[in-house]
């Protein structure tokens, strides 16, 4: 009885959407996580730096005529609209590779940085969502604290390579962003009140919230994050290395995503 991999197989050709065009990858590999397909696929024509997993639903079956459809950017949310290529400004393959050779380009991009979580790690930012829909609060302050958590992730990735300043740098621009953007964008009506009353005496947010506030942190990233004055190179860098801190959250999430005992509000 043949092996169940999913819609797709390893070796097939598909299409992946992006936010310019359809890129052509192949399958390399196949692994089922949490109830859903993934698919290590590498890029036609790219280096395999730019090998990624990708969800079942992010990609398509192969149609050549697809390659020939660009997407125009319609709104400040991303949303495009496909037209096929012609005089409107669509160019050939070939005529991609030579454009994205003259400016530097050296890989698929997209207009805001990828964030991809994984289904367990959706799954806990619903949980998440409807614990807050029921009145409970989280209890603070969280253990490990997100603090915590970044200086783990560094942590974890010495002895692996020669020098981890890339990794301090990401997790200290995380506690940045998380500090100012709390309060604003990160946490639930029915949170704000314990909010104030935990920062009012000048507390930092990342030294009391933890993972599951860190991780609402990442899925708002591809909206708040500026991207428009980064290279192509230190995109990509910035891509593998939030990617690197998702695995870690998605390896230790036994340890950073049990809630504490919470009361409902009356």
């Amino acid at each position: 009885m043949p092996r169940d991999r999913g819609p797709f197989r390893n070796g097939e050709r598909v299409l992946v959407p992006h936010t310019d065009k359809y890129y052509e990858a192949k399958i390399l590999k196949t692994e089922r996580r949490d109830d859903m397909w993934y698919y290590l696929i590498h890029y036609a024509g790219w280096n395999k730096q730019w090998d990624e997993w990708v969800e079942q639903t992010g990609l398509h079956k192969y149609k050549k005529e697809l390659l020939d459809v660009k997407f125009e950017e319609t709104s400040a949310q991303g949303t495009g609209d496909a037209k096929s290529g012609g005089d409107a400004g669509a160019t050939s393959k070939k005529g991609d590779s030579k454009k994205r050779k003259s400016t530097g380009i050296s890989g698929p991009m997209s207009s805001k940085v990828r964030v991809q979580l994984p289904a367990l790690l959706k799954q806990k930012l619903v949980e998440d969502w409807q614990r807050a829909e029921r009145g409970n609060e989280l209890a603070l302050p969280r253990k490990p604290s997100i603090s915590d958590i970044l200086q783990q992730y560094v942590d974890s990735t010495r002895g692996t390579r020669d020098s981890v300043e890339a990794e301090e740098e990401i997790a200290n621009g995380l506690r940045i962003y998380f500090d100012k953007a709390l309060q604003q964008l990160l946490l639930y009506a029915t949170e704000q009140d314990l909010a104030a009353k935990a920062l009012s005496d000048g507390t930092t947010p990342s030294s009391i919230y933890g993972g599951e506030h860190l991780l609402r942190l990442c899925y708002k990233l591809p909206e708040i994050l500026p991207v428009s004055s980064m290279s192509a190179d230190d995109q990509l860098q910035l891509e593998m290395r939030l990617a690197s801190l998702v695995s870690f959250l998605k390896k230790n999430e036994g340890l950073f995503f049990t809630l504490p005992a919470v009361e409902a509000k009356n």
